[in-house]
């Protein structure tokens, strides 16, 4: 049987206009809603820029998953603070048909966004910090008034035995909206309660 069948996917992690850091950054194709995602036989992800809006130059390619997503990495640590780039798929299933996805603008922003964690109701003695209870409360506080494209942020926690390696830090939270405090000079603040019933003295 003729398998004429157009493959699909798309960018899901990513809004047009999004801004995205200098460095890795993750870009997620979801091919689920492909006629039949076990098919695919890979994706291939495309940037064009500001030099030559015309040109689109291949990234990274993917090959079939066990899943419908498909993760990639773009490093854009060699790509323009502050201009406009453009991303889109290409993808392919076993029979040899193509199709490319929607492509979507965004922003490479090299600006560092300096904050402050506090734990306010913790207690420091002799340079550690101690907290009681079942739930703390952390607090982020941003340098800058000019916050308004944090999308959020994520909290991280390590076991002070271990080596201050990026594997063993875990994800505990994420605080997905923050609000200006008044009674400092407006920044933004974003709030998480932490659950601390569960970890050892």
């Amino acid at each position: 049987m003729l398998d004429t069948e157009v493959p699909m996917a798309s960018i899901v992690n990513l809004n047009p206009g999004a801004f995205v850091p200098m460095g890795l950054v993750p870009v997620e194709f979801d091919a689920s809603t492909a006629p039949a995602a076990s098919d695919i036989a890979y994706i291939e992800l495309w940037m064009n820029g500001p030099e030559d809006a015309k040109a689109w130059t291949h990234v990274e390619t993917v090959d079939n998953t066990a899943d419908p997503n498909y993760d990639f990495l773009w490093d854009t640590s060699a790509l323009t603070d502050g201009e406009t780039y453009w991303l889109r798929g290409m993808v392919m299933d076993q029979a040899g048909n193509t199709s490319w996805t929607d492509s979507l603008w965004v922003v490479v922003d090299g600006s560092l966004i300096a904050a402050t964690l506090s734990i306010p109701d913790a207690m420091t003695l002799c340079g550690m910090t101690k907290v009681a209870g079942d739930e703390v409360d952390v607090v982020v506080t941003f340098d800058s008034k000019d916050t308004y494209d944090i999308e959020f942020v994520k909290i991280y926690t390590k076991d002070s035995d271990l080596p201050d390696l990026f594997a063993n830090w875990g994800l505990q939270g994420t605080m997905s909206q923050g609000t200006p405090d008044p009674g400092n000079d407006g920044r933004t603040v974003f709030q998480w309660a932490w659950d601390v019933s569960a970890l050892s003295e």
